[in-house]
This record gives C-alpha cells, sequence and structure tokens, in this order.
C-alpha cells in the first residue's frame, strides 16, 4: 500500500487515538482484530517511528500488536 506523502504527515501529527484508529482499519481490512483502546504511549511511538520509515522491523511491528491483541499492557 502507498501512501501520498502529505496523506501520511497528517496521519503521524494526529494524535494516539486518531492514528491507532487508522491501525485499527487497516488490520480490519486484513482480517485482523485489534482492540480499540491504542497501545501505551511509548509503542504508540514506535508505530509512528516506523511508519516515517525509522528502524522498525516487521517482527517488532508484530509483536507489539500481537501482545496488545492479547490484552498484555506495558
Amino acid at each position: 500500500m502507498e501512501i501520498r506523502p502529505e496523506v501520511m504527515e497528517r496521519l503521524l501529527s494526529a494524535d494516539d487515538e486518531r492514528l491507532w484508529e487508522t491501525v485499527r482499519r487497516v488490520a480490519i481490512m486484513n482480517n485482523i482484530s485489534l482492540p480499540a483502546t491504542p497501545p501505551s504511549a511509548a509503542d504508540m511511538e514506535k508505530i509512528r517511528a516506523g511508519l516515517k520509515g525509522g528502524m522498525f522491523s516487521y517482527d517488532e511491528a508484530m509483536r507489539i500488536l500481537t501482545s496488545y491483541k492479547k490484552g498484555e499492557k506495558r
């Protein structure tokens, strides 16, 4: 999926709740169900870093989402 830079910038500047809602919608389109409540602020920063193209591996993303889906709080 390719996202225009101006759309990505707007998304990354959104608050955690709005960003998380977008992540949830993309997950739902891929048959992944995630809780409505966003992860911790630290994990949201990791998600933002990954979306910005920083050092964020697929494994790390799946670890965060899987642990959060299981209800683990950090």
